[in-house]
């Protein structure tokens, strides 16, 4: 049996606009999908990140940094890691302060993964109801990049419990 997602799951879409200035600039927004089969929706997920590697400096027209490719492999990988999980990212955008993020979760509770263009990863977890809210770094910069795998299988692990509602969110 093929798992679907819901009509209310997203992935990146790719756009143009003009700015003041009469300039144009990418810029990235999510939109709603039709529902797909997990596999079909997985590999639109992959293939935007390549649309991503593509995006300039200033791409929100507000100065933004374009992800790193160092931001792009590490949310691609993060990415592959979910997958295992089941987890699938409401939204995955580039971020206004250089790098990747998704988003995960619920109407209650939701996750924040970033891939920061200098290679750190970081996750914050709130609960919308209460207000909770909890982050942390699951890898700085100058940490050794072979145990990122692991690190977010962790991280994942923690995430999925979190939004199941088997806990706070604590490793």
């Amino acid at each position: 049996m093929q798992a679907c997602l819901e009509a209310h799951d997203v992935w990146i879409e790719s756009k143009t606009r003009s700015t003041d200035d009469g300039k144009t600039s990418a810029w990235v927004e999510t939109a709603t999908s039709e529902a797909l089969p997990r596999q079909q929706w997985y590999a639109a997920a992959f293939d935007a990140f390549s649309r991503q590697a593509s995006l300039p400096d200033n791409f929100n027209g507000r100065g933004a940094a374009a992800p790193s490719q160092l931001a792009l492999q590490r949310a691609q990988r993060a990415l592959e890691i979910a997958e295992w999980f089941f987890l699938d990212p409401l939204s995955i955008k580039a971020l206004a302060v250089g790098g990747m993020g998704l988003l995960f979760g619920p109407s209650k509770r939701w996750a924040g993964l970033e891939c920061y263009n200098d290679g750190e990863v970081g996750v914050t977890l709130q609960d919308r109801l209460n207000g909770d809210l909890e982050s942390w770094t699951v890898l700085e910069a100058r940490d050794d990049p072979h145990a990122l795998g692991q690190l977010l299988r962790d991280t994942f692990r923690r995430i999925e419990r979190y939004l199941r509602g088997d806990g706070d969110g604590d490793g």
